[in-house]
């Protein structure tokens, strides 16, 4: 093989200690995303049963997309070099898809909470 062609195909070996340092990220953030979504569960329950039904139904979609990324962590644990790139590369745009959708539903929940506290402040006051 020529030294360019090299150059165009050569994967960056990962040491063991940077697929574990990689991994204890991604481990991480999942755990983070597990704990927002029992404290969406949690405030879900204060919540009427209609609105209850649709925080959970946001929630259960999360939850399968938590079990994709725990999914994905196993692969990336079971491979390699040039497969271990694409699968860290996909569970990184994952992760991120997820963490945004959490946080967006908690702090959509967290606004509509303290709106309703406040209208409910409101009304015994007046």
């Amino acid at each position: 093989m020529s030294e360019d062609q090299n150059k165009e195909t050569k994967i960056i070996p990962i040491t063991p200690e940077e697929k574990n340092k990689y991994e204890e990220k991604i481990i991480s953030a999942i755990d983070n995303i597990e704990e927002r979504l029992k404290s969406l569960k949690e405030e879900s329950l204060k919540l009427k049963e209609a609105s209850r039904k649709k925080i959970d139904e946001q929630t259960e979609a999360l939850l399968e997309r938590k079990k994709e990324l725990d999914q994905g962590l196993e692969e990336l644990r079971a491979n390699s070099d040039e497969k271990w790139h694409e699968i860290k590369d996909q569970l990184e745009e994952n992760l991120h898809k997820v963490e945004n959708e959490a946080k967006a539903l908690f702090q959509g929940l967290k606004g509509g909470m303290e709106y309703l506290l406040a209208k409910l402040r409101k009304d015994q006051e007046g």
